[in-house]
């Protein structure tokens, strides 16, 4: 069983939520979902056959949640149940105390994201937890100074994404995708591009995703008079058009969990260029070979990595090459799921 906050978001946590219940039923095991929300829908499909309920709760310290999730675990018979991020161990650990169910926390974000109470209980969570896994090499150190290792499992997320036809990277496109949050850090994006378009006036960033800060980085965008080469686009559940018509990713944000968009637009064969953010890009993208890191917040840097690719098409297609590639041989769905498969078996 699978217990997660909601599925109605097309962020990268529900998305991954929602391909690894279906590469699971792909591979024998049964499937349920718990959702906190009572909202049940899921923005990207899910396999018929996973049944999904609520907690029809808010409240991650309501002691009706802690009961229902007991009653609902120990009903269905359950053998694991996996947490998506630790928020939802903090209940299930204690609904769970002294059952047989194995309590798996599948923690989506760095163990120093947020606030200090955060990290308190992503240390208690692994401490309690049957296995908590981890997305990147970097996470797994940095739980290693505070507990053992034996607990902790790294396991790089995967990408189902239907590529019917990679990127021939011909276009004058950059993409980006994410929530319009400040997490995205599109803001820092818009002043990026103000200084590559000023040199590449032909080139189009598409910006794809939905948020809050929608109506500020249009805002943006009109003062920097970037209205004729920036696009802000809805999120789709059809983003497979976006990869295939662009030429280049980039990625602006403050801090990722992971980063699955990154693997995304490499499986399209496209050049990804990044800030060094905590965690993830700096292992999905492997700096002057498929792409380029650059020290956060460094918007000259970020900007002058973009105009070199856009200005040298032969280095941006070898990038791309390498890109697509490693894509297949590092984080392809069969190789991710039986480093699942061995946690639980």
């Amino acid at each position: 069983m699978i217990l997660a906050k909601s599925l109605v978001n097309s962020a990268g946590m529900e998305k991954m939520t929602v391909e690894f219940a279906n590469a699971m039923i792909c591979n024998g095991y049964a499937v349920e979902i718990l959702l906190q929300d009572s909202n049940i829908e899921s923005f990207y499909k899910l396999d018929s056959s996973i049944n999904i309920s609520s907690l029809h709760s808010y409240s991650l310290y309501s002691i009706y949640s802690i009961k229902k999730i007991r009653k609902i675990v120990l009903e269905s018979k359950v053998d694991y149940l996996i947490n998506i991020g630790v928020a939802l161990s903090r209940l299930s650990l204690v609904a769970l105390w002294n059952t047989k169910v194995k309590v798996i926390t599948w923690e989506h974000f760095n163990l120093y994201a947020g606030s200090w109470l955060g990290f308190l209980w992503r240390l208690i969570s692994v401490r309690f937890s049957y296995k908590t896994v981890v997305l990147t090499n970097e996470d797994y150190r940095a739980y290693r100074k505070f507990v053992s290792s034996a607990s902790i499992v790294t396991i790089y997320n995967f990408t189902t994404i239907d590529v019917k036809q990679v990127s021939n990277l011909n276009s004058e496109v950059v993409l980006a995708v994410g929530r319009l949050e400040k997490q995205k850090g599109f803001d820092r994006l818009i002043y990026v591009w103000k200084k590559v378009c000023d040199l590449h006036p032909s080139w189009t960033l598409n910006i794809v995703g939905n948020g809050s800060l929608k109506v500020r980085l249009e805002k943006m965008v009109k003062d920097l008079n970037l209205q004729s080469s920036v696009n802000i686009l809805p999120a789709t559940t059809n983003i497979e058009d976006y990869y295939t018509k662009a030429s280049l990713y980039v990625m602006s944000s403050r801090y990722e969990g992971f980063g699955l968009v990154l693997i995304e637009a490499k499986m399209f064969g496209l050049p990804c260029v990044s800030f060094d953010c905590k965690y993830g890009p700096s292992e999905i993208i492997r700096s002057g070979i498929d792409g380029f890191i650059v020290k956060d917040g460094d918007i000259n840097g970020l900007a002058d990595c973009l105009n070199k690719l856009m200005e040298n098409r032969t280095l941006l297609k070898s990038y791309g090459a390498n890109a697509l590639q490693d894509a297949h041989n590092r984080f392809s769905i069969d190789s991710v799921m039986k480093k699942w498969v061995l946690i639980l078996e």
